[in-house]
């Protein structure tokens, strides 16, 4: 910030007021935050995991070929590992989809499995 301040004693005050202001403009903290979807967070943190999980893979494939040894990964429970990529795969598919393909499945849920409204007494 630059402040025009004058040498002159008949502008006192309003260099004065002008020196004040800067003062509380110095002051001033800006925060600056990522202005971003909870999707986007979610498919963002989604690929980055996928890139750890590749750098993985090529780590293993170039200390020791086709054997891999899960204990050193910290991998102890293989299904749950699969179970987890496969869950991560669905919401990537969900959050990817338009949001009139989402309405048409909520409707269609609404419904039921007949294809008529629900309004039975």
């Amino acid at each position: 910030m630059v402040c025009a301040l004058s040498p002159s004693f008949m502008n006192y005050e309003e260099t004065l007021s002008t020196l004040r202001y800067a003062d509380r403009a110095k002051k001033i903290k800006n925060k600056a935050c990522i202005n971003e979807s909870p999707q986007d967070k979610m498919i963002r943190e989604l690929k980055e995991e996928n890139k750890q999980l590749k750098v993985m893979l090529k780590k293993m494939a170039a200390a020791g070929g086709d054997t891999i040894n899960l204990a050193e990964l910290g991998i102890t429970n293989l299904q749950e590992l699969v179970e987890d990529m496969d869950e991560n795969e669905k919401i990537l598919e969900d959050l990817e989809k338009p949001w009139e393909e989402k309405l048409a499945e909520a409707k269609a849920a609404k419904e039921g499995p007949t294809g008529e409204d629900r309004l039975e007494e």
